[in-house]
């Protein structure tokens, strides 16, 4: 997991400006189920907030597109239309290494989305990648600096 932290008032308010203006980019490498063709890929999905922390993620629809747009939005009542930019890194004949990145972070995002897609994260048992370990992991956390 990444996080940032401010130091300052000054420092925290200009790091919410950039998180609003999806200015803050994070990055994870998965190993996922299957071979995913071209790229790169948006996978545009509905989020559902149910269940408390660490519970599973409701996709309740998917679409998935080639580009990069990733700026999410609201959807109807209380559900958010979240973007995962999936770039192919590499393949296998089973399994893919993917680039996952999103702007704006909702739990369990990449995981819920790659599942979704029909791809889960190898070693993810709550989204049907099986056991063996998770193989997700946060590579790169990209942001503005706070004062210059």
């Amino acid at each position: 997991m990444a996080c940032l932290f401010a130091l300052d008032q000054a420092a925290f308010s200009s790091l919410v400006a950039s998180t609003r203006a999806d200015r803050i980019a994070k990055e994870y490498l998965a190993i996922v189920a299957g071979r995913i063709e071209g790229g790169p890929l948006v996978l545009e999905a509905t989020v559902e907030r149910r269940g408390g922390r660490g519970r599973k993620v409701a996709i309740s629809s998917l679409r998935v597109t080639r580009g990069s747009d990733l700026a999410p939005s609201r959807g109807e009542g209380a559900s958010r239309i979240l973007r995962t930019r999936i770039e192919v890194v590499d393949r296998t004949a089973r399994h893919t290494l993917a680039a996952a990145t999103i702007t704006r972070g909702f739990r369990h995002q990449v995981r819920a989305c790659l599942a979704a897609a029909g791809h889960p994260v190898a070693g993810d048992a709550a989204y049907g990648g099986g056991d063996g370990g998770l193989m997700l992991h946060a590579t790169f956390i990209t942001f503005p600096h706070p004062t210059d």
